[in-house]
C-alpha cells in the first residue's frame, strides 16, 4: 500500500483532534491493548454504566452522547476529574459514551503516535446470537497491514460470550463491515432484517445509512450513529446501482480510492461536527 494512502489516515479529523488536550496522551502505551485499558478507565458505555449501577439520568446520557469531538469528549472528562487520563478513575468519574466514542479515542491516541487509523461501521454478530448489531470499530495500520480492533469490548468480553478471538485483531468473519453485509443482504445470503439495533430499526434503511457512514469514516467523517446522511440531488433509480457500488468499493478501499472520492462527493454532510 503507498505511503500516500496511508499519510491521510495518520492526520488528526475535526472530529478525532485532541485540540489543546494533546499533552493527555503524552506518555500513554503504544500498543492497541495498552491504550485500550486507559480508554476504559475513563469511558462507560451507557448500558455498562447502568450495569454498574449508575443511575444516569435521559438528559446526561443524551448529552454525553452529543459529544461528538474527541476535545469535547476530554474536556467533559477533565471537568468531572481534572487528572489527566488516569487508571484509577471511577466508574462515575467517566463519560458516557458508545462504540463510535470509543473508536474515536483510541484512533486518535494511535494518530498521535504516527500510526495510520480509521473508524469502520459495520455489524458486529457477537454482541447478540442470531443477529448482527450496528457497530463502530476501527482499522489500525499495524506490521504493515491493517488490524481490525473493537475499542468498545474487551477479550474479557467476548470469552465471557463464548468466543475466542482477539478483540485487537479480529478475524475479518467476526465483523460485517457495512458494504459486506449490504451485499450479503442484496445476494440473500442474509435477511436484511438481520442488521441493526435489536429493539430498534432494522433492515434495509438501516444497512442504507451503516454503507454511508463507512465511506464517510474513510473520509475522516466520522459522523454520530443516528446521522442520516443522504446522497445530494440523485433520482431514485440512481440511489440502489450507487449504494451497490459503494458496497463493492468499501469492501477493499485501498484499491479503490480514486472511484470511492467520486461517490464520496456526492453524498450531502456537513463539513464540520456541529
Amino acid at each position: 500500500m503507498g505511503t500516500n494512502h496511508l499519510d491521510r489516515f495518520r492526520h488528526f479529523s475535526t472530529y478525532s483532534d485532541p485540540g489543546g488536550y494533546a499533552f493527555l496522551y503524552e506518555g500513554l502505551p503504544t500498543t492497541p491493548e495498552g491504550i485500550s485499558q486507559i480508554i476504559h478507565t475513563q469511558l462507560i458505555h451507557p448500558a455498562a454504566a447502568r450495569a454498574t449501577g449508575i443511575k444516569l439520568t435521559n438528559e446526561q446520557e443524551r448529552d454525553e452522547l452529543n459529544l461528538l469531538t474527541v476535545t469535547e469528549i476530554l474536556t467533559k472528562l477533565q471537568q468531572r476529574r481534572p487528572t489527566g487520563l488516569s487508571t484509577d478513575r471511577k466508574p462515575d468519574q467517566r463519560v458516557v459514551t458508545n462504540c463510535r466514542g470509543h473508536a474515536l479515542i483510541m484512533a486518535s491516541v494511535l494518530k498521535s503516535q504516527g500510526v495510520p487509523a480509521r473508524l469502520r461501521c459495520g455489524f458486529a454478530p457477537y454482541l447478540m446470537d442470531g443477529f448482527s448489531c450496528d457497530h463502530t470499530v476501527l482499522e489500525a495500520w499495524i506490521d504493515e497491514r491493517w488490524r481490525l480492533m473493537d475499542a468498545d469490548a474487551t477479550n474479557e468480553y467476548v470469552r465471557d460470550r463464548g468466543y475466542n478471538f482477539d478483540v485487537y485483531d479480529m478475524p475479518p468473519e467476526m465483523f460485517n463491515l457495512a458494504g459486506e453485509a449490504w451485499l450479503r443482504a442484496r445476494q440473500r445470503l442474509d435477511p436484511a432484517e438481520r442488521y441493526g439495533i435489536p429493539d430498534g430499526r432494522r433492515g434495509w434503511p438501516f444497512l442504507h445509512t451503516a454503507l454511508i457512514r463507512d465511506i464517510l469514516a474513510l473520509f475522516r467523517q466520522e459522523v454520530a450513529v443516528w446521522t442520516r446522511p443522504q446522497f445530494k440531488s440523485m433520482p431514485d433509480e440512481e440511489v440502489q446501482p450507487t449504494l451497490d457500488r459503494i458496497a463493492e468499493l468499501t469492501v477493499k478501499p485501498g484499491q479503490n480510492w480514486d472511484e470511492l472520492k467520486q461517490l464520496y462527493r456526492m453524498i450531502d454532510v456537513p463539513t464540520k461536527p456541529r
